[in-house]
């Protein structure tokens, strides 16, 4: 049998008319009679990915889509998983959304699953800041339960925001063997055990009526408003902040 050929592609320096040149990724898909029909993404502009070093790295993750057809010759690195993953979600457009999507809620073509911006900076942020430089080089076949739980281990943060990493790195996984990288079997991430996350830091303050009346008043609006939603229904602050006059049925008291 002829061994399938990984395709690494091209990444080029492509100008455009109107804003800064764009990086583009290039390579060939097996088209209708065996015809090689050329493809093309744009991986970001030259703002976006100032040397063509960080253009090449950004691709990997494109380079994944482009070998989706069949099996390849070469394992992937984390790296590629964490940039297709990257892509494939659109954490970078969700990331630069602007926050004020009220009126498009009231649409009813609504993407309800599409991540908000937070959700996005927050995804980001870990990938680059703690997942990327450590296992981006490696395998995703190198990636195991017990090595990522000492390394976790080692992190000096709180148990919780361990627990957010750990989750994130379960999501990569299951795009890995949703995207056949991996055969199919059960998430080594649901191996890694992170201690303390159900503990609190610190115990929370209970606030009497009294109190939460004299607090009330002493604030200005819109944070007295705020507040006094938070006290009355135990809604978190960004999801106030995300909280819409079209969400609230007044007739049903909901």
């Amino acid at each position: 049998m002829r061994r399938a050929r990984y395709q690494y592609g091209t990444v080029a320096l492509s100008p455009r008319s109107l804003g800064p040149a764009a990086w583009v990724y290039r390579w060939r898909e097996r088209g209708p009679q065996g015809k090689s029909i050329r493809k093309s993404l744009v991986v970001g502009t030259t703002q976006e990915f100032k040397t063509r070093a960080k253009a090449l790295k950004a691709a990997e993750g494109l380079r994944l889509y482009a070998n989706r057809e069949g099996d390849s010759a070469g394992e992937p690195t984390f790296g590629g998983l964490i940039e297709r993953f990257i892509l494939e979600e659109g954490l970078r457009d969700a990331k630069s959304r602007s926050r004020a999507i009220g009126a498009l809620e009231c649409e009813e073509e609504f993407d309800a699953e599409a991540l908000d911006s937070s959700t996005a900076s927050s995804y980001l942020s870990m990938l680059d800041v703690h997942i990327r430089p450590r296992w981006g080089s490696s395998l995703i076949s190198e990636v195991k339960a017990a090595r990522v739980q000492e390394w976790l281990r080692g992190l000096g943060m709180a148990p919780k925001t361990k627990g957010h990493i750990k989750a994130l790195l379960h999501r990569l996984f299951e795009k890995a063997i949703l995207w056949e990288l991996l055969p199919v079997a059960r998430n080594p991430m649901g191996l890694v055990h992170v201690k303390g996350i159900s503990k609190r830091s610190k115990k929370p303050v209970v606030l009497d009526p009294d109190p939460c009346l004299a607090l009330i008043a002493s604030l200005p609006d819109p944070y007295r408003t705020m507040v006094l939603v938070a006290i009355c229904t135990g809604l978190r602050v960004s999801e106030i902040l995300a909280l819409r006059w079209s969400r609230i049925d007044f007739n049903a008291s909901r």
